[in-house]
């Protein structure tokens, strides 16, 4: 009995595991209603409850110094913000 009742978690912990399938819609576009952001800084997952977390977006310039359309994003979690001097 105890190695039956093994095999049964054991084999519900995999199918559930496996079953980490996003959603895309025809046209190959992903249709997730949430995708967690990782910290540029620490690499952390920022979870949908951190309400000090922030991004920022950063603009490219071009050799004579204007901005050129391009830009990189930055997410910083709370916990970051929070180990700050101030």
């Amino acid at each position: 009995m105890q190695r039956v009742r093994r095999n049964l978690v054991i084999n519900l912990t995999l199918r559930i595991k496996s079953s980490t399938e996003t959603m895309i819609n025809a046209d190959g576009e992903n249709v997730d209603l949430y995708i967690p952001r990782k910290c540029s800084w620490t690499n952390r997952l920022i979870t949908c409850k951190d309400h000090a977390a922030i991004q920022v977006n950063v603009g490219h310039l071009g050799p004579d110094g204007t901005y050129n359309g391009n830009y990189s994003t930055f997410a910083i979690s709370g916990y970051v913000r929070n180990k700050v001097r101030r």
